[in-house]
């Protein structure tokens, strides 16, 4: 009898694990994803100008979507550095260019400045409306966590949510001419 509710509770715990790891799985993952056109993304840049995402069109996109105050989003600047600095003014087979996007999922606007000067990405684009994760932005590609990166093809559509660097490379490397 007692072996039986010891394996009852053992039972009961992994399914309460696996229902956390489930739910926390689908919590983290955005709504927005491959295949699906990128969702319009209009703000207003870091130095006040408007920014259209569709006037990337032709161009492939990287989506950051990141915080100053977020220590894995900072950790992957160097990581971004490479693929801009890499592909920024490549020649590729169909596309006019590729150009980073940063969403800054902030509350402060100076500190939000400050992280750009200090880690030096000041020349991607850079919006944030400051409204921390009740961005509308943010919902509108179902953000909850950072970091969360969009690739976009040339015609605006997502062909990878939450890529790794080297998949980014891959994709990349094989549009680039030769």
């Amino acid at each position: 009898m007692i072996e039986k509710i010891k394996n009852n509770i053992f039972l009961v715990l992994l399914l309460a694990v696996a229902l956390y790891a489930v739910g926390r799985y689908l919590y983290k993952t955005p709504s927005a994803v491959n295949g699906e056109s990128a969702p319009k993304l209009v703000s207003t840049q870091r130095d006040g100008t408007p920014f259209d995402l569709s006037t990337l069109r032709g161009r492939y996109v990287l989506l950051d979507f990141w915080g100053s105050w977020c220590a894995p989003c900072l950790a992957e600047v160097p990581s971004l550095k490479s693929l801009n600095d890499k592909y920024l003014n490549g020649k590729f087979k169909d596309a006019t260019g590729f150009q980073i996007v940063s969403i800054g999922i902030e509350k402060d606007r100076e500190r939000w400045n400050a992280a750009i000067d200090e880690e030096g990405i000041g020349n991607w684009t850079h919006v944030s409306d400051l409204q921390y994760f009740d961005s509308p932005l943010a919902k509108l590609y179902g953000v909850r966590v950072i970091p969360t990166k969009f690739l976009l093809n040339t015609e605006g559509v997502i062909i990878g949510v939450n890529p790794s660097f080297a998949e980014i490379e891959k994709l990349l490397d094989a549009k680039v001419l030769k």
